[in-house]
């Protein structure tokens, strides 16, 4: 009976998983949420927490996690000046519409939010990290509440936006568990470990000029040339360097940072077709995955990206689960540069495949799922105590669940255990052959 309710447990997981997963029309969820279209810009959408419960006596003990920091501004102010400036020059000129008119007031709003903030964590990113921390408290209390287990590392690269999404976690976990020896560290050193530097240069080329034939190729830019200029002619000359199609996607790209921002949101999106918010999310849809996943375009150097984080998690697993350890937690605070290419390094559900950047779309990776703002990996480290008697236990008492965004997943290249738990032992070996290869 313990075994059926095992294979059950499992069914109920890939069934649920299968349609949770199940690959929706990207239009459609523009559609019911315009500002997905900011993919890596979009806020942190929070999931419905479902948690298949672990075999019977298994307890978690241990928790492994890299966070992306929170909402942010831009992170420089030059992503809005830069057009700014000629959106200046525009309206000197006469030749903005009044509707061009109220895209230029839009973007000024932004502009100005961005004085000296450029890169810095907003409150929105400080209550996203907040909520991440509770939520890992509530559902795995046992991992700090124990009595031999009460040290917590906290590492984020040397960037603001980090060590603040590092701190709001811990104060939150803290707050929670007064009694944890929590440690914070950041510096140079650590971002070594959090997001290696590789040499992207060779094959930005490449990329760009993928990313500029969809945007022509997607992008009509006759309905908005004529609702923002007066003249058409005469604005393109005020373009600078840019087609108009590069000029329309640099001031969408500017504004969709908004919904990030502590002020009410200057709403870009409503100067924009539905057919057009589709063209621009598809340019930088496949643009991210170009740079930060393993497309061919960039030659799978993200892969060496990913190989440095997993070294550090395997590690750092191996000394947690080392006889007299007190560790219950390793805490890792960084970047979308770090994150994406660790869970396509590591061949997570939905980042199992290695394609061209625009066949990104047709293959189901969306920017706003796979790496919205404050987007997470954890891995849930579990361990049958005396009373563990299901037929779902094994020898080695270790077990593993992966969460991504908080939502169970699992590695489709290997088998779980049971449901979405895996043997740590076969998980270990599968990552370090990942590591080798």
């Amino acid at each position: 009976m313990k075994r059926l309710l095992c294979l059950l447990a499992a069914f109920a997981f890939i069934s649920g998983a299968s349609a949770q997963n199940a690959s929706q029309d990207v239009k459609e969820l523009l559609r019911q949420d315009p500002t997905r279209a900011a993919n890596l810009h979009h806020t942190y959408e929070v999931p419905e927490i479902v948690d298949t419960p672990a075999p019977e006596g298994y307890v978690p003990f241990y928790i492994s996690h890299y966070g992306r920091h929170g909402s942010r501004y831009h992170t420089s102010e030059s992503k809005i000046t830069e057009i700014s400036v000629y959106l200046d020059t525009l309206l000197a000129e006469g030749l903005l519409t009044d509707e061009g008119k109220a895209v230029y007031n839009t973007l000024s709003i932004v502009k100005e939010e961005h004085e000296d903030l450029g890169g810095i964590l907003t409150q929105k990113g400080s209550l996203d990290h907040q909520g991440i921390s509770q939520r890992m408290f509530e559902r795995f209390n046992p991992v700090f509440n124990q009595q031999d287990r009460k040290d917590v590392l906290c590492i984020s690269t040397d960037v603001q936006r980090c060590i603040q999404s590092m701190a709001n976690f811990s104060m939150q976990l803290k707050g929670n568990s007064p009694g944890l020896n929590i440690s914070l560290y950041t510096g140079p050193r650590f971002k070594k470990y959090l997001v290696a530097d590789v040499p992207f240069q060779k094959t930005n080329v490449r990329r760009a000029n993928v990313r500029d034939s969809i945007l022509r190729s997607s992008l009509n830019t006759e309905r908005i040339m004529k609702a923002w200029f007066t003249n058409q002619n005469e604005a393109v000359r005020h373009f600078g360097k840019n087609d108009p199609a590069k000029f329309i996607y640099k001031v969408f790209q500017a504004g969709i940072i908004a919904q990030n921002l502590d002020i009410e949101n200057p709403y870009i999106y409503k100067y924009f077709t539905e057919d057009e918010i589709y063209a621009m999310w598809r340019t930088d849809n496949a643009e991210k995955y170009g740079i930060m996943c393993a497309s061919i375009e960039n030659e799978r150097i993200s892969d060496e990206i990913g190989r440095t984080i997993l070294k550090h998690i395997v590690s750092k697993a191996d000394e947690a689960l080392a006889s007299g350890s007190t560790k219950a937690a390793d805490l890792r605070f960084g970047h979308d540069s770090g994150l994406l290419p660790l869970i396509s390094f590591i061949q997570i559900e939905g980042q199992d495949k290695i394609m061209h950047m625009a066949d990104a779309e047709a293959n189901g990776w969306y920017g706003f799922v796979a790496m919205p703002m404050a987007s997470n990996l954890q891995l849930v480290f579990y361990r049958k105590t005396a009373e563990a008697t299901d037929a779902c236990s094994c020898d080695n008492d270790i077990l593993v669940k992966i969460l991504f965004n908080e939502k169970e997943t699992t590695i489709p290249a290997l088998t779980t255990f049971c449901g979405p738990y895996y043997k740590w032992s076969e998980l270990r070996e599968y990552l370090i052959k990942l590591l080798n290869e």
